[in-house]
């Protein structure tokens, strides 16, 4: 049996929105990543995009300047060992440009890096995890992050 024109002018009218529904969707649940570690790249991608995230991934501090300008973000995931990302400025510096208040920077680490853990902190990390730690609650930080919760 056949449909009238009409019928599939409006299916596709209501798939086109549903389709800007979901991108407007994805974008308001955008997460910036500064990892280069192939397995901790992986694990987030496919945690966020099983929670409905949209990871973006960065590669240094311009790239995190204007993703972060473009998508406003909930989460922002940094390797605290990606050297060339340069953790701890990059986000000193975003902090000094940006109110980030209204998200949360993640930071993780190996777990005897206890100096570099506390540096984080003090350059506006919120919360800075043990790389264990951090692959156990991923999917929770993710989740909290994007539906409007500040606390985890």
């Amino acid at each position: 049996f056949s449909k009238s024109r009409n019928n599939t002018t409006a299916e596709l009218k209501e798939s086109f929105l549903f389709r800007i529904f979901l991108v407007m969707a994805m974008q308001q649940s955008s997460i910036i990543v500064a990892v280069d570690d192939l397995f901790f790249r992986s694990k987030i991608h496919e945690t966020a995009k099983w929670l409905q995230a949209n990871p973006v991934f960065v590669k240094n501090y311009s790239q995190l300047e204007q993703r972060f300008r473009n998508l406003s973000p909930k989460l922002i995931i940094v390797d605290l060992n990606f050297a060339r990302f340069e953790p701890l400025e990059s986000i000193e510096k975003l902090k000094k440009l940006f109110d980030l208040s209204s998200l949360l920077v993640i930071g993780f680490l190996s777990h005897v890096q206890l100096s570099l853990r506390d540096e984080a902190i003090e350059k506006g990390y919120d919360y800075v995890f043990p790389k264990s730690l951090f692959v156990q609650k991923l999917a929770e930080i993710i989740q909290d992050a994007t539906q409007e919760k500040k606390a985890i």
